[in-house]
């Protein structure tokens, strides 16, 4: 109930604020997806949430910091986020993220790991990879423009799905980070082309 009540709050808000294209939005399957957005603004998922159906409701990692004010622990739970600690190896975090896939879910995952501000690719994480390779999820690259003034236009890009490689053995972390890094190609690839 409040995830949606925050749903069509932030859709008012973005969509008077802000032009929004929204293209392949009928490529994200209904269930178990990840999706891998470059990363360049904090309302980057907020805007990808609005971007979905509305039953779509999407998870997302969010730096435990933000967690510690109370008010906005609130908003940020129901608008689908859960805390991760960048510090450490987070297996809490890990947890919840293989859970959530596990119980068909939409996770939102960021594979630079940071906010990065131009249209430059930066190095991806082996994260969405390992995600990747144990959920056995769909890979869905998205794209989201950099420049967000107001009143601007935001585009928005939801790219066809990433197949997992087929490994004849275990995965390793260099599969991860390999696939992590296509996934980012992906990603920049659809920005250049819309």
């Amino acid at each position: 109930m409040m995830y949606f009540i925050a749903y069509h709050l932030a859709r008012v808000y973005f969509y008077l604020l802000y032009r929004f294209k929204v293209t392949g939005r009928e490529n994200v399957p209904e269930k178990k997806v990840i999706l891998c957005i470059n990363h360049t603004q904090n309302l980057d998922p907020l805007m990808i949430a609005v971007a979905l159906k509305r039953r779509q409701r999407p998870h997302f990692l969010a730096k435990h910091q933000i967690f510690k004010f109370k008010l906005f622990n609130g908003f940020l739970t129901a608008c689908g986020a859960y805390p991760i600690n960048r510090e450490i190896v987070d297996l809490t975090a890990m947890k919840k993220t293989l859970t959530l896939l596990k119980e068909e879910k939409t996770v939102m995952m960021f594979p630079e790991g940071t906010r990065v501000s131009d249209e430059e690719m930066s190095q991806a994480k082996a994260g969405a990879g390992m995600f990747a390779f144990k959920s056995r999820a769909h890979i869905i690259p998205v794209y989201i423009s950099p420049n967000k003034r107001l009143f601007g236009k935001v585009r928005i890009v939801f790219g066809a799905e990433l197949p997992l490689p087929e490994l004849t053995e275990k995965p390793t972390n260099q599969d991860y980070m390999a696939f992590a890094t296509l996934v980012m190609e992906r990603v920049f690839a659809l920005g250049r082309d819309a």
